[in-house]
This record gives C-alpha cells, sequence and structure tokens, in this order.
C-alpha cells in the first residue's frame, strides 16, 4: 500500500499539459439507518490526458460516541435492547482512476462531469456501546480493524474560472467486516460530498476555443 501511494504521490507531482486538481470539503453517509457520520474529505488528481486521470482520496470522520447514533439507533438500543452492528469509519485512503464522461460550457462556466473506481483501505471501529458489548472480550478483538476496500463514484464540478469551482460527489465504499470476531458481515457505504476544488495549469473551454477556432 506504501509503494502505491508513492506512486500516486510522484504522478500528482509530475508536469504534463494537462491540469491537475485538488480538493477539500466534507461528506456525509446517507444509507445507512443506523448510523449518522460526517467527515472531512481531501483529494488530490493528475489528468494522464484530457479524459483520463489517477489520483488519491482520503477521508476522516471523527467517532463522536452515541453522537453518531441516529434516532432509530437510539430506540433500539434504549427501549427494546435490540443491538445493530455500527462499524464507525475513520481514516480512509484510496486510489481512484478517473475518466471524463461529460463536458459543457454556458457563457464563463465550466461543468465537468466524472466516473471513478479502484481500491484503497479503511479503519473502523465497531461501536460496543450499540453492540451492548463493552467488556467482552470477544467483540473487543475485532472491535478496530483496516479492511482493503473497492471504491466507485461519480462526480460533477463547476468552474467558475479555469482554477476554482465547487465538486458534488457520490462516492461508495465497499468492505468486508469481522463482527464479534466471528461473523464476516459486507459493509457497503454511500457518501455524499461537497468540496471546493483548485485546478493547477488548467484552461477553460474558451481558451482552448481560441487557441483552435473553435475547432474540436
Amino acid at each position: 500500500m506504501t509503494g502505491l501511494l508513492f506512486w500516486v504521490a510522484t504522478l500528482l507531482a509530475t508536469p504534463t499539459s494537462h491540469a491537475a486538481e485538488a480538493s477539500v470539503g466534507v461528506q456525509q453517509v446517507w444509507n445507512d439507518p443506523f448510523l449518522s457520520m460526517t467527515g472531512l474529505v481531501v483529494t488530490g488528481r493528475h489528468h494522464l490526458s484530457d479524459a483520463l486521470s489517477v489520483g488519491i482520496h482520503a477521508s476522516f470522520s471523527p467517532d463522536l460516541g452515541t453522537g453518531n447514533w441516529t434516532q432509530l439507533t437510539t430506540q433500539l438500543v434504549e427501549e427494546t435492547s435490540i443491538s445493530p452492528d455500527i462499524s464507525k469509519q475513520g481514516l480512509a485512503v484510496a486510489v481512484p482512476v478517473g475518466f471524463d464522461l461529460l463536458r459543457t460550457r454556458a457563457g464563463d462556466l465550466d461543468a465537468v462531469t466524472r466516473a471513478y473506481a479502484g481500491f484503497g483501505a479503511v479503519r473502523t471501529k465497531d461501536d460496543l456501546e450499540a453492540l451492548q458489548a463493552v467488556g467482552d472480550e470477544r467483540a473487543m478483538s475485532t472491535e478496530f480493524q483496516t479492511h482493503p476496500t473497492t471504491v466507485f463514484g461519480l462526480e460533477s464540478d463547476l468552474f467558475w474560472s479555469p482554477d476554482s469551482g465547487v465538486r458534488l460527489r457520490l462516492h461508495s465504499m465497499k468492505y468486508i467486516e469481522t463482527v464479534n470476531a466471528t461473523t464476516l458481515e459486507m459493509k457497503n457505504n454511500a457518501l455524499v460530498g461537497l468540496e471546493y476544488v483548485a485546478r493547477f495549469g488548467a484552461r477553460s473551454h474558451r481558451d482552448r476555443d481560441d487557441e483552435t477556432g473553435g475547432q474540436p
């Protein structure tokens, strides 16, 4: 994993005629009825061509204890003693390959829609309080885990200048977790994010049209 991250970092630092990008923002898990988590996301991308890119996607979500519980989780645990399996993601890192699906321009605005997929790793923590297993040695043995993951997603960028814009991201992360040291369970976290994007060495569609006389 370290070698792969070093390779990506080298690519990101290698100059090309195409734009590189960096973004920072927030993301929220939206498909887990038991878990409410908001975290920070930071990304970098190096364009190998106008359409193809490789990058790094890193996120961190703080553990807020019962503050991460939804109302449903609180009701299940406190009123009915049902124990939902909650896996809280902490630090996650992925290396996605992206492909630009659509580029449009409206006045001074440039828009890009991109799909991506890749591999990574995530550090998780089981919520032993929700599992009602605080002090249970078997549950504690798999409380903290690091999982290999697959990621894929869709993002839409809107740039109001050649080097600044905003990004809406839909991100999916899959991994297999061990619960109570014995049970394997597939997790599929879907997240929605909003980020500020900075481009480096970018040219707007208008700049390209000026150079080509409007020809593709």
